[in-house]
């Protein structure tokens, strides 16, 4: 797609590739914390930038994961649950869902006790349950947080082993984030209504 003076505001993240631009343009780009950027295309867009002889600046934002986390009243690590938190991709370079990925060491992650995030999930999660469950993880929580910190967020919990019928049931469709360990039975699934009745007055107050 090409891009000229004209095109004040660009949101990268929803640009196709090839990346073509011309002149000067201000660019809206998401996932700013470059968090697993090479799957998300933000250094990807970087170099475009680059290419083109487009200045361009990263103003750094907060993960998913932790935003996700905070939203559904999850904390990422905890004294009597987990010291460590690990993140993890759930699809590969070239758009693919893992099934599974050579990777992930799934293996190592499950011996770990680390929180598990994974990003971009969603597609990946009957692969993503059967490799955790296949090395001792079946049983462990798990919570998926669609449109985190949105009018229309939604967390479901459930386990493991039970991680892609529980996408299915709930028809999840949106950006979710998938938390796996001892800390995701912590959500709090009524943040739900909180974070609609929040994101409401903002839009309001706006």
């Amino acid at each position: 797609e090409r891009l000229g003076a004209k095109d004040v505001a660009w949101n990268l993240g929803r640009v196709p590739h090839p990346y073509q631009i011309e002149d000067a343009v201000t660019a809206l780009a998401v996932n700013t914390d470059l968090t697993f950027s090479i799957q998300i295309t933000s250094q990807e867009e970087l170099d475009a930038l680059d290419r083109a002889g487009v200045r361009s600046e990263v103003v750094p934002g907060i993960t998913a994961a932790t935003a996700s986390a905070a939203a559904a009243g999850i904390p990422l690590t905890h004294r009597e649950h987990a010291s460590a938190v690990t993140f993890v991709t759930g699809h590969l370079a070239d758009g693919k869902a893992l099934h599974p990925s050579p990777a992930v060491d799934w293996a190592a992650l499950a011996v770990s006790g680390a929180t598990i995030a994974v990003y971009m999930g969603v597609g990946g999660a009957g692969a993503i349950s059967q490799e955790l469950s296949r090395h001792g993880l079946a049983g462990r929580p798990v919570a998926v947080i669609e449109n985190a910190t949105r009018p229309d967020q939604r967390v479901f919990t459930g386990q493991v082993e039970t991680l892609e019928a529980l996408v299915q049931a709930n028809g999840v469709a949106g950006p979710a984030l998938i938390i796996i360990g001892d800390v995701a039975a912590l959500a709090r699934v009524d943040t739900n209504a909180f974070t609609a009745t929040l994101g409401h007055h903002l839009a309001a107050a706006v």
